[in-house]
């Protein structure tokens, strides 16, 4: 099966697998896959992720956050698609949930959390959101 948006099913597999409380996510490698786990990792919602295989066979593991049973991630969702990107300047951004979740965009600066953009005073695409 080939797939055309590898975020949005990242998205949904680490969903699936914290509904099922599973300690551990695999899934195939890309680039901003890895760019957005280094981002849950700085952050903590999620405990460690590691790299493995070469080629076309590369994976990424993913070890979820849990604290006495509930996750660390309780929403996690797609913003931007393919079928409609949505673009935000630098002065638009703001915290996300009151500051308490997480916004992730990928800019021309790379893959940053909107605090990171706020900083740098970058605006660009906002791929997904962390709650």
């Amino acid at each position: 099966m080939s797939c055309n948006f590898l975020l949005a099913d990242f998205i949904a597999h680490v969903k699936n697998c914290v509904l099922a409380k599973l300690q551990y996510a695999s899934f195939k490698y890309s680039r901003l896959i890895e760019s957005v786990c280094v981002i849950l990792k700085e952050d903590g919602y999620i405990l460690d992720y590691d790299v493995f295989g070469d080629g076309i066979s590369k994976l990424v593991r993913v070890k979820l956050t849990y604290y006495k049973g509930v996750s660390a991630i309780q929403k996690f969702n797609v913003i931007s698609k393919p079928s409609r990107r949505l673009y935000v300047k630098s002065k638009d951004l703001k915290p996300y949930k009151n500051g308490m979740g997480l916004m992730i965009l990928s800019t021309s600066s790379g893959v940053m959390s909107y605090r990171d953009a706020v900083k740098e005073k970058v605006g660009g695409e906002m791929l997904c959101v962390v709650f």
